[in-house]
C-alpha cells in the first residue's frame, strides 16, 4: 500500500508551542500535520464495512484511582509486596535480563528487589559515568553492585564527540525531537546492554511521577498544609524539605503557585523564564498569542502526579522505547505496573514526603535492601549529562552548523547564533539551547517541510 499521502510537512501551531514551551498543549500530540499518534490505553477501531475509524478507552487512570480502597493499614509493607511482585513479572523472560543503574533511588531499588530473584545466575548492571564528578553517580552504583554477590557490573563514558558524530542516527531512531543530550546518555547505556549481549533491561521510570520526586511536589506538599491550616506541620516540613529534600524550596513553592495564576499570567511568566519566545521569528511572535501553554502541572499533589504522567512521562517513555529499540534491546518499567501506580498515586501524601523526605514509603521499603548512603542520598539527579561544558567544547562546531544549516521560516537564526556563543549557567536553559540544537537537526534529517 502506498503512503505517498503522508507526507513530513510540520504542523505549525505544534511546532510554536514546543519550541515556546517545550511540549505541545496536547499529550498525544506531536510536530507533523499529516500524523496522528494514539493516546495512551485506546484501541483504534477500524470498520471493516465502511472503514471509519474510532477510538476507544480500555483504561482510566483517574477513575480506578477515585475508587480505589485500601484493603489493610500496613502501607510500607503493602508497597514493597506490589513492588516486588512486579520486579517478578518484569524478570519472565526466556532471554538473560539486566538493569540499568544510575546509582540514584529507583534504579538502586530495582536492582535491591531483583538481584536476590535471579539466585546465582549473574546480573549485569549498565551505568553512564562522567569525569565531572558534579553529575557523575557512579560511586553510588559502585555502592549497590558492591552490596550484591551476584553482580556483573558494566559502565559507559558518554562524550559529546561521540554525541556529536552520532547525532544523525540518533535523531532518526528518535522519530522527533528531545529535550536534552540527557536521552543521549540513555543511548549510550543501552548501546552498551546490546555489546554486553543483554536483549531485556529493567528501567526505573515511572517512580517520581506516582511518588512525587520531581522537586515541585514539595511546593505543591506545603501549599496543601497551608491551604487545610496545618500551619505547625507546614513550618516543620519546610524546613525539613529544605534539608532533606530541596533547598531551593521557596523557589518551588513559587512554582506550585504558578499553576493557581490565570492562564494570561502563566503566558507573561513563562515567556520571561524561557528561552523558547525568543526562537521564534518577529514574523509569527503574534501566533504565540493562539497556542495554549501546556498543563504540566496541577494544583494539588494529586492531580501533579496525573498530569506528570500524562505529559512529562510520555516523553520519557518515548526516548526509552526509541533508544532501547535502536540497539534491539526490550526495556521494561517495573515502577508501572497498574497495581501498584494506583496503589501510590491514591495514597495520602505524608506516605510520599515524610520528615522533608521524598519518595518514603520507597525508602522505607528498601531500606533493609541497600546501603544506607543510597536510600538517604538527598541529591538527585537522573540521565544527566555535562551540557555546559559540552556546549563550550563543541562551541566553534555548533555555531558553524547553525550559520550553514537552512533553518525553518518562523525560527530566529540570529537568536540562535547569540546563544551559540553564550554562555549559559541555567539548566533550564542549557536544556532549551540543546533542544533547539536537536529540533534543527531533526527538521534536517527527516526533511520536514513547513
Amino acid at each position: 500500500m502506498s503512503l505517498e499521502f503522508i507526507t513530513s510537512k510540520a504542523n505549525y501551531i505544534s511546532v510554536i508551542e514546543y519550541i515556546s514551551y517545550g511540549s505541545t498543549s496536547t499529550p498525544s500530540g506531536n510536530l507533523y500535520s499529516d500524523i496522528c499518534q494514539l493516546p495512551p490505553a485506546h484501541n483504534l477501531i477500524i470498520d471493516l464495512c465502511n472503514f471509519s475509524v474510532t477510538k476507544e478507552e480500555y483504561y482510566n487512570l483517574n477513575s480506578r484511582i477515585s475508587d480505589y480502597s485500601f484493603q489493610d493499614l500496613n502501607f510500607a509493607e503493602r508497597f514493597g509486596t506490589l513492588f516486588e511482585q512486579s520486579i517478578k513479572l518484569h524478570l519472565v523472560s526466556d532471554v538473560p535480563v539486566g538493569t540499568c543503574l544510575s546509582g540514584g533511588l529507583d534504579s538502586s531499588s530495582i536492582v535491591a528487589f531483583a538481584a536476590p530473584l535471579t539466585g546465582k545466575s549473574t546480573f549485569k548492571t549498565f551505568t553512564a559515568s562522567y569525569e565531572d564528578k558534579a553529575i557523575d553517580e557512579s560511586g553510588y552504583a559502585k555502592a549497590v553492585s558492591a552490596h550484591f554477590k551476584n553482580i556483573d557490573p558494566y559502565y559507559t563514558f558518554p562524550n559529546i564527540e561521540n554525541y556529536w558524530a552520532e547525532l544523525d542516527k540518533f535523531t532518526w531512531y528518535q522519530d522527533l525531537p528531545v529535550h536534552s543530550t540527557s536521552m543521549y546518555a540513555q543511548w549510550e547505556v543501552m548501546k552498551l546492554a546490546h555489546h554486553e549481549k543483554i536483549k531485556v533491561v529493567l528501567n526505573g521510570q515511572g517512580s517520581d511521577e506516582i511518588l512525587g520526586g520531581y522537586y515541585n511536589f514539595a511546593g505543591i506538599y506545603l501549599i496543601e498544609l497551608m491551604k487545610k491550616g496545618k500551619w505547625n506541620s507546614f513550618i516543620r516540613e519546610y524546613k525539613n524539605c529544605r534539608k532533606n529534600f530541596t533547598p531551593t524550596v521557596l523557589k518551588d513553592i513559587g512554582r506550585a503557585f504558578y499553576y493557581f495564576l490565570p492562564g494570561h499570567f502563566q503566558q507573561i511568566i513563562r515567556a520571561e523564564k524561557r528561552l523558547g519566545p525568543a526562537f521564534i521569528s518577529k514574523e509569527f511572535r503574534n501566533q504565540l498569542k493562539e497556542v495554549k501553554i501546556p498543563e504540566r502541572g496541577g494544583k494539588n499533589f494529586r492531580d501533579n502526579s496525573l498530569q506528570s504522567i500524562k505529559y512529562g512521562l510520555q516523553n520519557l517513555l518515548r526516548y526509552e522505547d526509541r533508544n532501547s529499540m535502536a540497539f534491539s534491546v526490550e526495556s521494561r518499567v517495573p515502577f508501572l505496573d497498574h497495581r501498584l501506580v494506583e496503589f501510590s498515586i491514591a495514597l495520602d501524601n505524608e506516605w510520599k514526603v515524610k520528615e522533608g523526605w521524598s519518595k518514603y514509603i520507597l525508602r522505607k521499603a528498601v531500606e533493609p535492601r541497600l546501603p544506607k548512603q543510597v536510600v538517604w542520598r538527598k541529591n538527585k539527579m537522573g540521565f544527566l549529562t555535562p551540557q555546559k561544558g559540552w556546549k563550550r567544547k563543541l562551541q566553534e562546531q555548533l555555531t558553524d552548523y547553525v550559520s550553514q544549516t537552512p533553518l525553518p521560516p518562523l525560527f530566529d537564526k540570529k537568536s540562535m547564533l547569540q546563544l551559540c556563543s553564550s554562555d549559559l549557567n541555567e539548566a533550564s536553559h542549557l536544556s532549551e539551547f540543546w533542544k533547539m540544537i536537536s529540533f534543527i537537526k531533526w527538521a534536517e534529517v527527516f526533511k520536514v517541510t513547513f
